[in-house]
C-alpha cells in the first residue's frame, strides 16, 4: 500500500514538472457550416470531364460552373442570389467549340470572366449585371496562340488586363487582353503543366509539371529562376505561393501513391522545409490559402472532407486545426475566400463575404451525381456580431496596382489594400522596379548550389530552350463594349501589280509607323500578308531590313479583282487592288 502511494506521488510530481501547453490561436476552433437546403443551387448539369480543375469560379456577383454540352463547351453563370432549382434551359456561355476546361473571374472586373477550352483558345466574356437572358456566344476577345488544348488560367494579381494561360502544348503564354496579343511565351516545360500560381506582387509565377519538376519562372524574360524536383508520384500536383515570394506549398503524391503536401523555401529548394503525408486516397489535392488569416485549406477531388491548417513562419511551419467532414464527395470546389492575392481556383475577395457571421471562407462544393452546388461557410466562432478587426485585417481590393504597360516596363507593386469595415483604401504600396528587385533580392530567387540542381538548370537554360516561337497572326475578335484598334495609315494608292520595289516600300512604311507607336522592335508581329491563292501567311518581323520571303507576294499569282473590307468585318484587314490583304497586329 505504501509503494502504491509513493508511485502516485511520483506521477503527480512528474505531471507538475511537465505541464501540457495548448498553443494559442484565433483559428483553432474554425468550423464548417453548410447552408440550408433552400440555399443550394440545384439541377445543374455539372461537367464530367476528367481534367484536374475546379470547374467552378465565384466573385461577389456571380457563380460560374462548367457544364456538360453537346457539340462544344459551355458554362453556367448565375447571380449569387439565384438559389434553388435552376431551369434546365437557363442561358449559358456557349462560344467554345470544345469542352471548357477552366474558368476564372477577372479580379478587377466582376463582370468579366475568362475561359479556356479543348479547342485551343482562350476567350474573355462580359456578363451583364442582371445575368444572362439568352445564350451568350459573342466574346469580347478571342486569344489564339496555343497549338493544343488550354488547361489552366490565372489572372495577374496586381496588373490590369494580363492573363496567364497554360496549354497541353507545354507552353505558358502571358497575354495582354486589352490588345489581344501575347507579351511573353514560356517554353521551358517538357511535359503537361499541372498547376500554376502567381506570387503576391506578380513578379514571378510557379508551375508544377508532369515531368515532376517544380519551377519558378520570371515571366518578363521567360526564364526559369528556380527549378527542383517536386512530388515524385505519377498523379497530378498543384502549387501556390504562401503570401510572399519566398515560400511555396505543393500538393501531390509520393512514389507509393500516398497523398502529401510540402512547404518549400524558394531560396533553398534542395529539399522541402517539411513534407507531410495525408492518406492513400486517389483524388487530386487542391490547396487554398488565405493570406490574411494564414489558414491553408486542402480539399481532395472525390473526397467529402476539407482539412485546414494554420501556417507559421518557423518550424514546424504548419499546425493542424480541424477537418470538415461530409458523406458526399465533391466533384469540384470553388471558394469565396477572404484572402489577399494571389487567388487560385475560384477565390473571391473579402468584399463578397459576411463579416457579421465571422465568415473567413465560403466554399462552393459541386455534387456531380446530384447536380447540386452547395455553399459551405468556414466560421470563426465569436459571440459578438460587431466587426472583428483581429480576423479581418486590411485586404486586397478590386483596384489594380499597375497597368499592363507599367508592369511590362519592369515595375512591381503589392496589391492596393482596403478596409473590410468600410471599404476605404488604407494602403497604396510603393512601386519597385524589376531591376531593383533583382539587385536587392537576388539571393531570394537563387537556390543553394548543388551539383544536381546546377546541372538541371544548365540543361533547362540551353539557348534553344527559351526561344519564343513566331506565332501566326492571332484571329482576335473585338466586340462591344470594346472597339477594334485603328489600322495604321496606308499609302493613298496601293502598289501596282508586279512592282516589287513599291511593295517593299509599302511594307517598310508599315514598319516605320509601327515603330513610331512606341513598340519595341523585337516584341511582336508587324503585319502578315495572305494571298487568295495561298492560305499560308507570310510573317514579317519588325527588323531593320525586311525581305519578301514568299513568292506569292510578288504579284504574279494574284488576280486583279478588287475587294471590299466589309467582306470580313470581324478581322482587322483591308483588301487592295493588287489582290492581297493585310492583317494588322499590335499596332495600337
Amino acid at each position: 500500500m505504501k509503494e502504491t502511494v509513493k508511485a502516485s506521488e511520483v506521477a503527480k510530481d512528474a505531471s507538475s514538472e511537465m505541464p501540457f501547453f495548448v498553443r494559442s490561436s484565433k483559428f483553432r476552433h474554425v468550423y464548417g457550416s453548410p447552408v440550408r437546403d433552400d440555399q443550394y443551387y440545384k439541377n445543374i448539369n455539372i461537367t464530367k470531364n476528367a481534367h484536374d480543375a475546379t470547374f467552378c469560379a465565384v466573385n461577389p456577383k456571380f457563380l460560374a460552373v462548367v457544364t456538360e454540352a453537346a457539340g462544344g463547351g459551355a458554362f453556367l453563370v448565375l447571380p449569387l442570389s439565384q438559389t434553388g432549382r435552376i431551369d434546365i434551359n437557363h442561358p449559358r456561355v456557349t462560344g467554345h467549340r470544345g469542352p471548357v476546361l477552366d474558368i476564372k473571374w477577372n479580379p478587377f472586373n466582376d463582370n468579366e470572366i475568362a475561359s479556356c477550352s479543348d479547342d485551343g483558345t482562350v476567350k474573355i466574356w462580359h456578363i451583364p449585371d442582371a445575368g444572362l437572358e439568352e445564350n451568350l456566344d459573342e466574346w469580347l476577345v478571342a486569344l489564339h496562340g496555343h497549338q493544343r488544348r488550354v488547361g489552366f488560367l490565372e489572372w495577374h494579381p496586381t496588373a490590369e488586363n494580363l492573363l496567364l494561360s497554360a496549354g497541353f502544348d507545354h507552353q505558358c503564354i502571358l497575354w495582354n487582353v486589352e490588345r489581344a496579343e501575347p507579351v511573353s511565351i514560356v517554353t521551358c516545360h517538357r511535359d503537361n503543366i499541372q498547376g500554376m500560381t502567381w506570387s503576391k506582387d506578380g513578379a514571378l509565377f510557379a508551375t508544377t509539371c508532369k515531368d515532376k519538376l517544380l519551377r519558378v519562372v520570371d515571366p518578363r524574360s521567360a526564364r526559369v529562376a528556380v527549378c527542383c524536383k517536386g512530388h515524385q508520384g505519377p498523379k497530378s500536383s498543384k502549387v501556390l505561393f504562401l503570401g510572399d515570394n519566398q515560400h511555396l506549398l505543393t500538393t501531390g503524391f509520393s512514389r507509393t501513391s500516398e497523398r502529401q503536401f510540402a512547404v518549400w523555401d524558394v531560396r533553398d529548394v534542395s529539399k522541402p522545409l517539411k513534407m507531410e503525408g495525408i492518406d492513400s486516397s486517389s483524388g487530386v489535392l487542391f490547396p487554398f490559402y488565405d493570406c490574411d488569416t494564414h489558414v491553408l485549406f486542402i480539399a481532395g477531388k472525390g473526397d467529402g472532407n476539407i482539412r485546414y491548417y494554420e501556417m507559421v513562419e518557423d518550424r514546424p511551419y504548419f499546425h493542424y486545426l480541424s477537418e470538415y467532414k461530409s458523406s458526399s464527395p465533391q466533384r469540384g470546389l470553388g471558394e469565396c475566400l477572404l484572402v489577399s492575392l494571389p487567388r487560385p481556383a475560384g477565390m473571391m475577395p473579402k468584399r463578397g463575404t459576411d463579416v457579421t457571421k465571422c465568415e473567413i471562407v465560403r466554399f462552393f462544393k459541386l455534387h456531380a451525381s446530384d447536380g447540386i452546388c452547395e455553399p459551405i461557410s468556414m466560421i470563426v466562432p465569436r459571440k459578438s456580431e460587431i466587426f472583428q478587426e483581429d480576423i479581418y485585417p486590411d485586404t486586397a481590393g478590386a483596384t489594380p496596382s499597375l497597368t499592363a504597360d507599367e508592369w511590362l516596363s519592369g515595375q512591381n507593386r503589392d496589391p492596393i489594400l482596403i478596409s473590410m469595415k468600410d471599404g476605404a483604401i488604407t494602403l497604396l504600396p510603393s512601386i519597385t522596379t524589376y531591376r531593383a528587385m533583382l539587385d536587392e533580392k537576388a539571393p531570394d530567387i537563387i537556390p543553394n548550389k548543388t551539383p544536381e540542381l546546377d546541372a538541371l538548370i544548365e540543361q533547362l537554360q540551353q539557348p534553344g530552350a527559351f526561344e519564343q516561337p513566331t506565332l501566326d497572326v492571332p484571329k482576335s475578335s473585338y466586340r462591344s463594349p470594346w472597339t477594334a484598334p485603328e489600322a495604321p495609315k496606308l499609302p493613298p494608292t496601293p502598289p501596282e501589280r508586279g512592282d516589287s520595289s513599291a511593295r517593299l516600300a509599302f511594307v517598310q512604311r508599315l514598319q516605320q509607323e509601327a515603330s513610331s507607336n512606341g513598340r519595341k522592335e523585337e516584341r511582336t508581329l508587324s503585319a502578315a500578308f495572305v494571298t487568295r491563292t495561298s492560305s499560308t501567311p507570310v510573317t514579317l518581323k519588325k527588323t531593320q531590313s525586311i525581305k519578301l520571303e514568299h513568292d506569292s507576294i510578288s504579284g504574279e499569282t494574284l488576280d486583279d479583282t478588287p475587294r471590299d473590307a466589309d467582306d470580313d468585318p470581324e478581322q482587322q484587314e483591308d483588301w487592295y487592288n493588287g489582290g492581297y490583304r493585310a492583317h494588322y497586329v499590335g499596332l495600337r
